[in-house]
């Protein structure tokens, strides 16, 4: 009988940053993990296929899923970390391009591994804090959905706007 409840976590959470992931949340009892795409900089680790295949083995042999992938660079780091683009400011600025491609890349690494969701965050540098950050992440998230929809992949948000402005969302 599958579990109607599961308990993950987040690969940086980990030890390790999640490299260790699999071993260690299945000996912790969790049930999943979020991964993380990565950055820019760092080539987005988890579109490499070694990777990939690495995670998806270890969590076959242990019985660990991988519900969503988080595209945390875009959008959980602060101004003064080289890891930060932001969308907020529109898809035209060097950031902006940068994260439309990062969306892009995160819709073909979950394809490739069968996960089914993707979750967009706002805070930090990315948080929503004006009208024209409003629109231009609705565009951002148009742009994602857009892709998404085509690999049946759900995407998600999280940010810090109250209940009636995400319902605007």
């Amino acid at each position: 009988m599958e579990k109607k409840i599961k308990f993950g976590c987040v690969a940086w959470g980990l030890p390790g940053g999640g490299y260790f992931g699999p071993q260690i949340a299945k000996e912790a009892g969790l049930d999943g993990i979020q991964l993380e795409l990565g950055s820019y900089e760092w080539g987005y680790p988890l579109a490499q296929k070694q990777v990939q295949e690495a995670y998806l083995e270890e969590g076959n042999r242990l019985g660990i899923e991988y519900p969503s992938i988080v595209l945390n660079p875009s959008g959980n780091f602060n101004s003064v970390n080289p890891l930060h683009h932001e969308f907020i400011h529109g898809k035209d600025t060097e950031n902006g391009k940068i994260a439309y491609d990062q969306m892009e890349l995160a819709v073909q690494v979950a394809a490739e591994m069968g996960i089914s969701k993707i979750m967009v965050p706002n805070f930090l540098g990315n948080l929503i804090t004006e009208e024209s950050h409003v629109e231009a992440t609705k565009d951002a998230l148009r742009f994602i959905c857009e892709k998404a929809e085509k690999k049946d992949i759900t995407v998600m948000t999280e940010n810090a706007l109250d209940y009636k402005e995400q319902i605007q969302l």
